[in-house]
């Protein structure tokens, strides 16, 4: 730190070919949309300086930065100013920057406006090239939460370089997974697209269905249908017209804590245990 500024810097270099893995996965995908390879190709050569400056004021940050890069096909040099602002409440914030390519001679400003109403979330960017143009983005976007019937959504619009884009999707978490229906409308042409992501678990002769498994699970059964399951306090799955439900999001050799609440049982239903803690191999 000097005189109140924050100083990092670093420095990389690699052989010549070097592919990470990002490289070797995503090379084919990105030539099959006609994009340049040189967006995911490794450095050769790295170098960052960053510096932030004191502003005096909670919230508000200042930062300087030069970023020179080398790859087979390309050489990238940049002067970058970012300035952050809130706006009244902490959910709203201002960021203004300001990019200047010593390579090619251009100069990009654009400003981004987030707030955040509730669970979702707003953005509207504007940005101005020097030689492009102008461009418009405005983001609207809730997260899909854990919770059984959560909703997630995303609308995407974009206006700039003589291209118009819009784009929007919705999701659903059910007690078998999560469905997704999205579409995009580039200059007049509309695709759509629908998806759903979740597992089938074989277990004692009988399978079960549930949401997406990507470390550890565990399947409760509690006697009851319709029945919220919590995982770590957070509902996660309910149970089936059996009384049991698949319990995806555990973590492997760890302490997992699974409840439920005595309140959502029926009448004349009784359980051994509401709680227990469980360390899945």
């Amino acid at each position: 730190m000097l005189w109140g500024a924050k100083v990092a810097g670093s420095l990389l270099r690699a052989e010549d070919g070097f592919a990470d893995l990002a490289y070797v996965t995503g090379i084919d995908a990105v030539k099959s949309q006609n994009a340049f390879t040189s967006l995911i190709e490794f450095p050769t050569a790295l170098d960052v300086i960053s510096v932030t400056l004191p502003t005096g004021q909670e919230g508000r940050a200042l930062g300087l930065s030069y970023v020179r890069s080398s790859r087979g096909t390309s050489t990238d040099e940049i002067i970058a100013i970012n300035y952050t602002q809130p706006i009244g409440r902490q959910e709203t914030s201002l960021n203004l920057s300001g990019v200047y390519d010593l390579q090619s001679d251009n100069t990009r400003i654009s400003a981004l406006l987030t707030m955040q109403f509730g669970n979702a979330n707003t953005q509207l960017a504007a940005q101005q090239d020097i030689q492009r143009g102008n461009s418009v983005t405005l983001n609207f976007y809730k997260p899909l939460g854990e919770a059984i019937d959560d909703v997630g959504y995303s609308a995407n619009f974009n206006n700039g370089d003589g291209q118009e884009f819009i784009a929007a999707s919705l999701k659903t978490r059910t007690s078998y997974g999560v469905s997704e229906l999205s579409g995009q409308l580039t200059n007049g042409s509309l695709a759509l697209q629908s998806r759903f992501d979740g597992a089938i678990v074989t277990t004692g002769g009988s399978f079960m269905l549930g949401n997406k498994v990507n470390d550890a699970f565990a399947i409760v059964d509690v006697g009851a249908p319709k029945i919220p399951v919590y995982l770590q306090n957070r509902e996660v799955a309910i149970t089936n017209s059996k009384g049991r439900a698949l319990v995806p999001g555990l973590g492997a050799y760890a302490n997992n804590r699974l409840s439920i609440n005595t309140f959502d049982m029926p009448l004349g239903v009784s359980v051994a245990a509401t709680a227990a803690d469980v360390v899945p191999a």
